[in-house]
């Protein structure tokens, strides 16, 4: 991945230089004065330079040898290697969507599961759209003002692979920042397998899909790697995904590209998406496979001083299982709280105490039932106060753990404004 495709999303001069495209070496030692590179070779005995050309002369006859079983295998694999489709291209069809033409993914296009597939994604994205994303849209655009779409990062902690949620409330950030406990997987561009099954593959994306469009959650069992859900909601939202890199983190927060070699050595594992949609600037998606408890960030704290290079941003919290109300979750609360400019959540998310009125404009939309009954610890009386002392309000959405229309809450933080932390 080139420093340069990055660098707008700097929030800080050095951030660019954070970025490198592969690990680097020690810089080899200077010269000494006078010196000349590359020095002279010494010269050989006579029959030393027999004996050594003899050698090479039967390492070359070896080395003719391998190169031409190696172009016979070659030629021979070429016949059945498969041509990889592009990310955009598997994007859209694993949503449903024909990809241009030309793809090669053509020739599965007629498949009765594909065609199967392509009708039941069509019809419970037009409901979602209806039922949700419409309402939701229309609500942050009256309600989120510059925040909506001003293009700086998007703090998106204990999300998944939720990347539906965080678009349509913040269409322009420049790098959206995912993260969950879900192992990043294979680039489905690149498996293999899946066409001797279709069907069986195409259930399994629907699957883990059902209830997150239905109930706007993901329930951890569904999952199976973030990036299938992650491709089919960058196609249905009009995204083009121009690159997809694996990317590690290291514990000082440095961005490399390629996977960790060993995990245990404090790299945090992820990868990186960049797209553009019909505006066509382009912009960025990170997921990234983390522990956010105190104890990990504390042996493993790579994530969270990449996140810190970014500078603030805008941060969404949704279902996030009542994790910050804990705790042993307290450097995450302190980062979304010390870095968040415009926050969004539902009641699971930061507790209202710690939005200090010297700090925070506090403004909460619907009901307070409090939380489900497997939450039901986490109840907070200082929010049901603050809702029962202003008019009473009713979502046309449904956000967070309280799907059923008209009983979710959500809960708006902005900062009040402070001077810039550059």
């Amino acid at each position: 991945m080139a420093a340069s495709g990055l660098a707008s999303l700097a929030r800080r001069p050095s951030f660019a230089a954070r970025l490198p495209g592969q690990m680097k070496g020690p810089a080899p030692a200077a010269l000494a004065v006078g010196a000349t590179w590359p020095p002279p070779r010494p010269r050989l005995a006579v029959g030393e330079a027999r004996a050594l050309a003899l050698r090479r002369r039967r390492w070359l006859g070896l080395l003719v040898v391998l190169v031409g079983f190696c172009l016979v295998a070659g030629l021979g694999a070429a016949s059945w290697s498969p041509r990889w489709p592009t990310p955009d291209q598997m994007a859209r069809f694993l949503a449903g969507l024909p990809p241009p033409p030309g793809s090669v993914l053509d020739a599965y296009l007629a498949h009765p599961a594909w065609v199967q597939h392509a009708a039941l994604m069509d019809q419970a994205w037009q409901a979602l759209e209806i039922r949700q994303l419409a309402n939701v849209r229309a609500w942050a655009q009256a309600t989120l003002g510059q925040a909506h779409t001003e293009a700086i990062p998007l703090f998106y902690l204990f999300s998944g692979p939720d990347y539906l949620y965080a678009d349509t409330l913040f269409p322009g950030a420049s790098l959206y920042v995912l993260c969950g406990l879900e192992p990043v997987g294979p680039l489905p561009e690149t498996e293999t397998g899946w066409e001797r099954d279709l069907g069986a593959w195409l259930n399994q994306v629907r699957g883990a899909l059902s209830d997150y469009l239905v109930i706007s959650f993901f329930r951890t069992k569904d999952l199976a790697g973030p990036l299938p859900l992650l491709y089919v909601m960058l196609a249905r939202t009009g995204k083009t995904i121009l690159d997809v890199t694996p990317v590690q983190i290291d514990p000082t927060g440095r961005l490399w590209a390629g996977r960790p070699v060993d995990p245990r050595g404090g790299f945090h594992e992820g990868v990186m998406i960049t797209f553009c949609a019909s505006h066509g600037r382009r912009q960025h998606l990170i997921y990234v496979s983390t522990d956010l408890t105190d104890s990990k960030i504390q042996a493993y704290p790579g994530f969270l001083h990449f996140c810190d290079t970014l500078g603030r941003g805008n941060s969404l919290l949704k279902s996030a299982s009542y994790l910050l109300h804990r705790p042993h979750f307290s450097i995450a609360r302190t980062f979304l709280l010390e870095r968040s400019q415009t926050l969004v959540q539902d009641d699971s998310g930061i507790p209202v105490r710690w939005f200090t009125p010297d700090q925070w404009r506090l403004r909460v939309f619907g009901p307070y039932p409090g939380p489900i009954p497997m939450f039901a610890r986490f109840y907070q009386r200082d929010l049901a106060a603050l809702v029962a002392g202003q008019p009473l309000s009713c979502l046309d959405f449904s956000f967070g753990y309280r799907h059923r229309r008209g009983e979710s809450t959500l809960i708006l933080a902005t900062r009040h404004p402070l001077p810039s932390l550059r």
